[in-house]
């Protein structure tokens, strides 16, 4: 069973940056999971931020990579994978819809839904709209980098 105080949630862009070793952030994140890990926390996600992440993975960096990445986490001790319910979903929606200006994909809305819901103050990602919810984000030098474009791989995918 994880500890609700050591929880950690990780953002698509956390799980890219782990997997892709071409992604920019890819060193900085490698060594902050290792000290969250080293200090006893465990790894928060969602079955949302997974799909992204498989998707993602399968058009940068090939299938196989997406399968091993899913095989992984589904076998890991370290990471708690939350189906998203219906009622949480419909929080989510419910911030969602009055937010037209925000640059947050619905996913994001989602997981800090799951976040609030649990008291996770802390990510694992790239995403400024992280901080920009009221999150901490780690790496710290990554919480104000935010995205102006979509990542290699992203393009057609609506992101």
């Amino acid at each position: 069973m994880i500890d609700a105080h050591k929880e950690i949630f990780i953002d698509t862009s956390g799980w890219l940056a782990l997997e892709d070793a071409s992604d920019p952030a890819n060193s900085m994140t490698t060594q902050e999971s290792r000290r969250l890990l080293q200090e006893g926390f465990h790894y928060v996600t969602t079955n949302f931020v997974l799909d992204e992440v498989y998707t993602v993975l399968k058009f940068r960096i090939g299938h196989a990579a997406a399968v091993r990445f899913g095989e992984k986490v589904r076998a890991s001790s370290l990471v708690a994978v939350l189906i998203v319910s219906p009622a949480m979903e419909d929080e989510a929606w419910r911030f969602f819809e009055h937010q037209p200006q925000s640059t947050a994909s619905y996913t994001d809305f989602v997981s800090w839904a799951v976040m609030r819901k649990r008291g996770i103050q802390v990510a694992l990602t790239s995403d400024a709209n992280f901080t920009a919810a009221g999150f901490e984000v780690l790496p710290r030098s990554l919480g104000n980098r935010l995205l102006d474009e979509p990542p290699p791989g992203c393009a057609d995918l609506g992101q």
